[in-house]
This record gives structure tokens, C-alpha cells and sequence, in this order.
């Protein structure tokens, strides 16, 4: 970590060189921009601090400085400029003048301009601007090792990080549940050194609830010692929920840890559970297999909040969810009480009618008023892979592009674990198709796609692109690492 500490200085020192300069040169100008009557800024002796010439004033050689006299040869003849009339000689009755220095001449030292007040002058700028330099040269020598990214650069590197919790499940009677499980998910947490922002970072997301960390004992008590690596400027935010069966999940529990902390009175409460099932149809009535059914909870608004679940599979699941089976038919199981909202998903297949909410109430099943009814639709498919031939996982963005290179649509999301992708209403026609995907080189190719249809690209190998910036990628693993 010494060079990565080392760059982030040195990068500190570039961008005070570079306010240096300009904020010289914006005094500077702002200040000449306040005064109305302001001249150019010259060097002493130059013709601009000298008035004008005018039509009736004749010009006059400037004269000699004593030195160029001694040094001129005696032979060489005096060469006088027969348009410009001798001076006069100096009026005793005037006062005297005083005289300004004489311009510089060959031989003689250079004077140097005076800058205006705030800026520079040019020997500090020339300074300024080897430091720039050298600062330059060292950046290119740095070799940031392996393992080290943009969190160990600007968070520092990972420490270990040790706390201990403690708590109780319930149910909603407020009776102890034994043998509940208590999952936990975990955040960091940055607070800028400057103070007054803070930002999260997901670090792992796993599955919905977590890895299991502890298991309730006879009175529902529960106790872990949490252990992870984090970044040695970070808090770690921990969201715990528990589970058991006949119930539904708890309601999520968060707070915020420091190494070395001890959290108790936790209480987790776990809520009542029910079922749904229902039915998924075609136009004439047949049920369609492969379809994903999946239920969220009602009116929980909130970013991250209790019943926002986010898409990382691609394929529209919800947290509590089912696939359609060879009649069509789906159960769901464990859903919390309470209002929920239906939404269907499938490569090919679009939702054209069917019940939207549906009542959940603990201990029983819920069948959907109506069938589902869903129509065929176009789609696009793919399988991405690298020269290897192993898997892509990463997001994904196909641009349809029409012949004057507009983009006419665009179709995104993560790939599978395998590396397939498929998505849903592609425009109709024929287009140049570029594939994007996170730390490789674009791909292109041509295609016609028609509606109705589903257009398979097959396998797409995609070229590693080493000029990839190495931080930024998050990614969110099965299972906790």
C-alpha cells in the first residue's frame, strides 16, 4: 500500500499545483478587469509607457548606451538618418526629467516583466512547472501491486474487523421462537473526512436474507460474533432477519457496528405466513409452462426499505416466487401477511390479463381470482463466453442500431450464471447489433429480427479488454465470502 498512499499524494500535489496556476491567473485577471483605466503591463523603459507619437512629433533613434559607444569601432562611419532632424538641446529652464533605464542590447542582461499582483512571476511558474513534471515521471514509474484497487487507494487497505451481537426472536404474539435461524447481510459504511457525507457500498448481498450467523436457542435467544475483513476507514452496517418454518421472514433489523462493539437486545419479529396459487393460460385457454410468478408486498415505498427486492438474476423474480409448471399451475410459499402485488416474467411471453394484488392471510392458501392470461412475444437470446470459453457473468447491453448508427433501442440486464441473457421486445427490422459488457471489447454483428419471433445469436465470445480500469466492479456473490 505504500505506492497506492504515495500516489493519492502525489495526485493531492498535482491538483495543487494546478490551482496554483490558475488561481495566479484568474487574480490577475479579475483585478485588471476591475480597474477602467489600466495599461498593459510592460517592461520598464519599453516605447508603451511613452507617449504616442503623433503626426507632427519626429521619430528619433534611440540612443546609445555609453558601453556601445566605447565598444563601437573608430573606423566604421557614422551613419545618420537623414529623415530625422538633430534633437534640440536640452532647455536649462525645464526642469530635468528623470531618466528612464535604457532598453536591454545585445550583451546586456534581459529585464524582466513585472507581473501583475497575484500572479506569478515566470521563474516561479518554470518552477511550478518541473515540480508538474517530475511528479508526472514518478506517476509513470509507480506499479500498483496486485489486489490493490480503487477501495484500498481511497478507503484504505482491509483490516480485520470483530463484533458480537445478541438478541431474541418472537413471533407477532411476542412469544420466544426456538430454532429460528438469523441471517445477517452486511454494508460498509464511508464517512468523509471533511465531514457531513456519508456513503454506503454494498459489499455482500448473497441471497435474499443472508447466510445464517446464529440459531435461536429454547427462550428464541441468539448470540454471534460477527468476523469479517473491511476497510480500515469503514463502519460495517449489518441487517439482520430471521426465519422458521410455518412463519414468514422478520422484518429487517439494521444498525451500524464499529470494531470491537457488542450489540444486544436485538428483537427480531417474525410475522405470520400464507400461500397463493393460481393459474397461467394462453389465448385458447391451454396453461403455459416456465412462466415466473412472484409477489412483493404493497405500498413499502423506500430505497432498500422492507419489501424492495432488486433483480440481480435477470429474469424478473421477485423475493417470493414460483415457475409455472407443464398445466400451467404455481404455488408460492411462506409470504408474509398482509397485501401483495403479482407480477409475471418470461422470455417470449407477455402478461395481457389477470388479477394484480391479491390478500395474504396467515395459515392459508390464496388462489387468484382468475387465471393469468399471457401472449407470445419476440424476444432475443444469447449465451456470452470468453476466449476460454467459460461463462460471462456481468451486465449487459445489446444496442440495435439502424445504417445511419442511431440507436433505435436498447435491451440490458446481468447475465446467468451460465452466461445466458435474454430479454423480451427487440425491435423488428434489420439493424447493426452491438453487444457491450463491463471489461470487454464491444462486439457487433448483423441481424433481422421479426415480430412475434425470438432471434437466438447462439454463442457470442467476447474479447478481454485490458484497458479495463480495474475498480469499480461490484460484485454480488451467491453466498457470503
Amino acid at each position: 500500500m505504500k505506492s497506492s498512499s504515495l500516489l493519492a499524494g502525489l495526485l493531492a500535489l498535482m491538483i495543487a499545483c494546478g490551482v496554483s496556476f490558475g488561481a495566479g491567473y484568474y487574480v490577475a485577471k479579475d483585478q485588471a478587469a476591475e480597474t477602467p483605466n489600466s495599461r498593459p503591463v510592460v517592461a520598464a523603459g519599453d516605447s508603451l509607457d511613452e507617449k504616442p507619437a503623433g503626426a507632427d512629433t519626429p521619430l528619433t533613434a534611440p540612443e546609445k548606451s555609453d558601453k556601445e559607444a566605447d565598444d563601437k569601432p573608430a573606423s566604421e562611419p557614422e551613419v545618420v538618418n537623414k529623415h530625422v532632424k538633430p534633437e534640440a538641446a536640452p532647455d536649462s529652464s525645464k526642469p530635468a526629467v528623470e531618466a528612464k533605464p535604457a532598453e536591454s542590447t545585445p550583451g546586456s542582461a534581459p529585464v524582466e516583466a513585472k507581473p501583475a499582483p497575484g500572479q506569478p512571476t515566470e521563474a516561479e511558474k518554470k518552477e511550478l512547472e518541473d515540480q508538474l513534471k517530475d511528479l508526472q515521471d514518478k506517476i509513470k514509474d509507480l506499479k500498483i501491486g496486485e489486489g490493490e484497487d480503487f477501495d484500498d487507494i481511497f478507503n484504505g487497505p482491509k483490516v480485520d474487523f470483530e463484533a458480537t451481537i445478541a438478541g431474541q426472536v418472537v413471533d407477532a404474539n411476542g412469544t420466544p421462537v426456538a430454532g429460528a435461524s438469523v441471517h445477517g447481510q452486511y454494508n460498509e459504511n464511508y464517512n468523509s473526512e471533511g465531514g457531513g457525507g456519508r456513503f454506503s457500498f454494498v459489499v455482500s448481498a448473497g441471497g435474499n436474507s443472508g447466510p445464517a450467523i446464529a440459531t435461536t436457542d429454547a427462550s428464541g435467544f441468539f448470540n454471534a460474533t460477527i468476523s469479517r475483513k473491511i476497510s480500515e476507514k469503514a463502519s460495517l452496517q449489518v441487517n439482520l432477519t430471521a426465519t422458521a418454518d410455518k412463519f414468514a421472514e422478520s422484518k429487517k433489523e439494521s444498525f451500524t457496528l464499529k470494531n470491537g462493539d457488542a450489540k444486544e437486545g436485538i428483537k427480531l419479529v417474525l410475522r405470520g405466513a400464507g400461500s397463493v396459487s393460481g393459474r397461467v393460460v394462453d389465448s385458447s385457454g391451454a396453461g403455459v409452462q416456465g412462466v415466473n410468478v412472484s409477489l412483493n408486498p404493497v405500498g413499502n415505498g423506500g430505497f432498500y426499505g422492507e419489501g424492495v427486492d432488486i433483480d440481480f438474476s435477470g429474469n424478473g423474480k421477485g423475493k417470493y416466487n414460483a415457475i409455472t409448471d407443464a398445466g400451467g399451475e404455481f404455488t408460492i410459499d411462506g409470504i408474509p401477511e398482509g397485501r401483495h402485488k403479482f407480477k409475471l416474467s418470461s422470455a417470449g411471453y407477455r402478461q395481457i390479463a389477470g388479477p394484480t394484488e391479491i390478500d395474504v392471510k396467515s395459515g392459508q392458501n390464496q388462489r387468484a381470482a382468475t387465471d393469468f392470461q399471457v401472449a407470445v412475444t419476440a424476444s432475443v437470446a444469447a449465451k456470452f463466453q470468453d476466449a476460454a470459453g467459460a461463462a460471462i457473468r456481468g451486465w449487459v447491453t445489446i444496442n440495435f442500431k439502424d445504417d445511419n448508427d442511431k440507436t433505435v433501442k436498447s435491451l440490458s440486464g446481468p447475465t446467468e450464471s451460465d452466461g445466458s441473457f435474454e430479454r423480451n421486445d427487440p425491435p423488428a427490422g434489420s439493424y447493426n447489433v452491438e453487444v457491450r459488457a463491463w471489461g470487454y471489447k464491444p462486439y457487433t454483428t448483423r441481424a433481422t429480427l421479426l415480430d412475434g419471433q425470438r432471434y437466438d445469436f447462439g454463442p457470442i465470445t467476447l474479447e478481454k479488454d485490458e484497458a479495463t480500469p480495474s475498480g469499480g466492479t461490484i460484485i454480488i456473490p451467491d453466498e457470503d465470502e
